[in-house]
């Protein structure tokens, strides 16, 4: 049913009770300060819960805005228990600037680390206010929320899948369904400033059941990135009961955490290590030289584990995360 006329849906004022039972189709979000971005919408034949997922928090990061559009085109509101909600340009500031960052004309900032945001405060932090509003006004701890991430231009992930300890039930939730999602990396996101700041962070601690995603990135969009994404989507409506079918068991081993090496100098990164690799403590991961090619820093680590994340631009600025290292929860 894609006959419903198409409008312009003001945050504030979005009902899902808008759109007739068996609806399936693209219609328009107006953002802060009438930022405009596409939402897809499919309303199930019968009532279940509501799956949002949403991507390009960063504007450099493709993969989960092709999952996105793949997987809705696919979608049958036939066999739809509930209501599927897709984003796939969450900052519109930083995919038309082609960046990690909304864009320095507009303010600099991090998406995903302005939430839940201010409504009196700049470009970013409204937009992230508006999304955060969004999607705790509409989702409660019976639905699901899904952040789509990827490693983007500078930077290399394995593919894994996340959640956050809030310590509550909704905790609960969000690891069986980063289990069900199918990815066998399962991440225990470490509490931080950073990461509490997220928009996955800050709605898993809203109470809504929540996973993230990362995948390889490089700058690329390659198809085999972009499958588990479109596959997890799949797997998730089984597993919460928006769809009808069986999902084949995936092993896990137990949670892992991750502790992030960030620099101290600026300058050219040379890598040691690759993505994947087995690393020991006090391993020597890279170094960072000046123009000259002068030693300015080695990056070392301060734990043993395995390279989830690396930086593959080959320039650094002082702070910037070189490495992310996974490592067995405590």
């Amino acid at each position: 049913m894609n006959e419903f006329p198409k409008q312009l849906l003001k945050t504030s004022e979005f009902e899902l009770s808008t759109f007739p039972v068996g609806y399936h189709g693209w219609q328009e979000l107006d953002l802060a300060n009438q930022v405009k971005v596409p939402i897809a919408l499919a309303c199930g034949r019968n009532p279940g819960p509501l799956l949002f997922v949403s991507a390009s928090v960063h504007g450099d990061e493709f993969e989960g805005i092709v999952a996105i559009q793949e997987f809705f085109r696919e979608l049958d509101t036939d066999s739809l228990k509930g209501t599927f909600i897709g984003l796939p340009i969450a900052n519109p500031y930083a995919f038309e600037g082609q960046t990690r960052e909304s864009s320095l004309p507009v303010d600099g900032l991090n998406l995903a680390r302005q939430f839940p945001g201010n409504v009196n405060g700049s470009p970013t932090q409204c937009l992230a206010a508006s999304l955060y509003g969004l999607v705790t006004r509409l989702l409660g701890s019976d639905d699901l929320f899904v952040d789509f991430h990827s490693g983007g231009t500078r930077y290399e992930y394995l593919t894994m899948v996340g959640y956050h300890p809030t310590g509550d039930v909704v905790e609960e939730k969000s690891r069986n369904l980063a289990r069900a999602f199918g990815v066998t990396t399962l991440w225990e996101i470490p509490p931080s400033p950073n990461s509490t700041a997220t928009f996955n962070g800050a709605v898993a601690r809203a109470g809504i059941p929540t996973i993230g995603t990362e995948v390889r990135g490089r700058g690329g969009l390659l198809a085999c990135d972009v499958a588990p994404l479109t596959r997890g989507l799949k797997r998730l409506l089984v597993a919460s009961g928006m769809m009808e079918g069986k999902i084949d068991d995936v092993y896990y081993g137990a949670p892992t955490v991750t502790e992030p090496i960030n620099c101290s100098e600026s300058g050219i990164l040379k890598s040691n290590a690759e993505i994947g690799e087995r690393v020991k403590e006090g391993s020597e991961l890279a170094q960072i030289v000046n123009t000259k090619g002068e030693l300015l820093e080695r990056i070392t680590t301060s734990s043993a584990g395995i390279v989830w994340a690396m930086r593959r631009f080959g320039s650094i600025r002082s702070g910037e995360m070189a490495y992310l290292i996974g490592v067995a929860a405590r």
